[in-house]
């Protein structure tokens, strides 16, 4: 009983969550203080939508437990559809919502290698 209401009720599935780079960002932009309503409605759900489109919860789940690897995906998929996230940024008048966009995620990938160099890692998460 204890398994299904963790695993049912997003006990389980929304720690898995914040691990995700997507997840992080949903929580950053679209919930909290720093709700940004553009990047949420143009970047950040469509990308959401993308991802679950392409993998299957499982598939997610394994996805995360490598960071550098989650980053790359998310970097993928946004390039698949820059034009279409582009477009949409441009009628709400906030262009540069890209490339802040692209520098959080950068950040993000820059810790990720700090933390596997230290870690004896090299950048594709396999030891040294």
């Amino acid at each position: 009983m204890a398994y299904f209401l963790l695993f049912f009720h997003g006990g389980l599935l929304d720690l898995g969550n914040k691990q995700f780079i997507l997840y992080e960002l949903q929580d950053k932009y679209c919930k909290g203080a720093q709700t940004d309503k553009t990047k949420c409605e143009c970047l950040i759900t469509p990308l959401v939508k993308k991802l679950k489109e392409k993998y299957s919860d499982e598939e997610i789940l394994k996805l995360q437990k490598n960071k550098a690897r989650s980053i790359a995906e998310v970097i993928k998929l946004a390039n698949e559809n820059k034009e279409e996230i582009k477009a949409c940024l441009k009628s709400k008048k906030s262009e540069s919502s890209w490339d802040e966009f692209i520098k959080d995620i950068k950040k993000v990938d820059i810790k990720t290698k700090f933390e596997q160099f230290f870690q004896g890692k090299d950048s594709t998460g396999l030891k040294k």
